[in-house]
């Protein structure tokens, strides 16, 4: 990975305690569990980080689940495609380090490809 990433993004954030519990929303997190990706999105403000630590710390419902988690925060500051999908990648490697590689080569060449072509490699590592 680039030496230029700023690590403590990729650090999931520590649950705290005495937070008001969200059962409903706890309860969807556990039902998309079962899928290969899950992305949680709303508003800034909303609780995502609060609600997802949460449920990541409480653990799995069930014995076979598994909860592999690739975090990443942003800023303004990462709103370069370049930057913004070595992130993910970086994102990514915490739980799969091998994912990614030949994407990465790519978005660190001299010239890079455009970002389709990336994002197209990206995607058949994923699916491999």
């Amino acid at each position: 990975m680039p030496t230029s990433l700023l690590e403590t993004k990729l650090y999931l954030p520590r649950s705290r305690p005495g937070l008001v519990p969200r059962p409903r929303l706890s309860e969807r997190l556990d039902r998309g569990a079962a899928s290969k990706l899950m992305l949680v999105s709303a508003p800034a403000g909303f609780g995502k980080t609060t609600l997802l630590t949460e449920w990541l710390a409480k653990g799995p419902t069930a014995t076979t689940d598994q909860r592999l988690t690739a975090w990443l925060s942003m800023d303004r500051a990462d709103n370069d495609p370049a930057s913004f999908w070595t992130y993910v990648i970086a994102a990514l490697r915490t739980v799969s380090p091998g994912v990614g590689g030949s994407a990465l080569e790519l978005l660190q060449a001299s010239q890079p490809p455009p970002i389709e072509t990336v994002l197209t490699t990206l995607l058949n590592d994923l699916g491999a």
